[in-house]
């Protein structure tokens, strides 16, 4: 009986890393060429792992879809940005959502840090909040301080600007450009937590 004729394989295995790489690189260089459609499946792509990382750093949902907005926004207003020759688009894109986010909480903690060793010390902050707070936080300031690193930064911003630099609510809301309410939101949440950490080191 004859041996049967080899017959050459010609499936190729598939590295899906690889693939994805290509389908990138393919939408990338649409995009390149004025193509907004290949923007939105770049964003059905990779949006929820740029929101991951905003959330994990910046622990908060707000902060973070303005971090993948503004992501997206780079590479929609600056493709070229992305060169192919450092590797694929994924890891490189997902270092651009890591570096802004850490470049949002050291803008955020120069805007809140004291200039010198004298603004360390509480000042006179607004009347309406409540006085047994204010104790509380006069009293542990400095776990306080240690504790803030704890909370998300949008609540760290409002404590920091309440009772280290004597801001009233109502300037908090100008000078962040929030509402009042959301200010005295993030004040009480920020408060609450600050407890809870402090409580379980206890």
């Amino acid at each position: 009986m004859a041996n049967a004729p080899n017959v050459p394989n010609t499936r190729k295995s598939t590295d899906p890393r690889a693939a994805d790489a290509a389908v990138d690189a393919a939408l990338l260089a649409r995009l390149r060429a004025g193509d907004g459609s290949a923007l939105a499946e770049i964003y059905d792509r990779h949006a929820t792992m740029v929101y991951s990382i905003g959330l994990k750093f910046l622990r908060d949902p707000g902060l973070a879809e303005d971090l993948t907005h503004d992501v997206f926004l780079v590479i929609w207003e600056r493709p070229e940005r992305y060169r192919p020759e450092i590797g694929p688009f994924a890891p490189w894109f997902y270092r651009v959502a890591r570096n802004r986010a850490i470049d949002i909480l050291r803008r955020a903690r120069r805007e809140t840090q004291p200039g010198d060793q004298a603004m360390f010390e509480l000042s006179s902050p607004d009347p309406d909040l409540d006085p047994a707070e204010l104790a509380w936080i006069r009293i542990e300031s400095r776990r306080v301080r240690a504790a803030l690193l704890d909370l998300p930064v949008t609540q760290r911003t409002v404590i920091e600007l309440a009772y280290f630099r004597g801001m009233t609510q109502r300037e908090m809301a100008e000078y962040l450009n929030e509402p009042l309410g959301t200010i005295k939101t993030r004040v009480r949440n920020g408060l609450l937590k600050l407890r809870e950490i402090l409580e379980a080191e206890e």
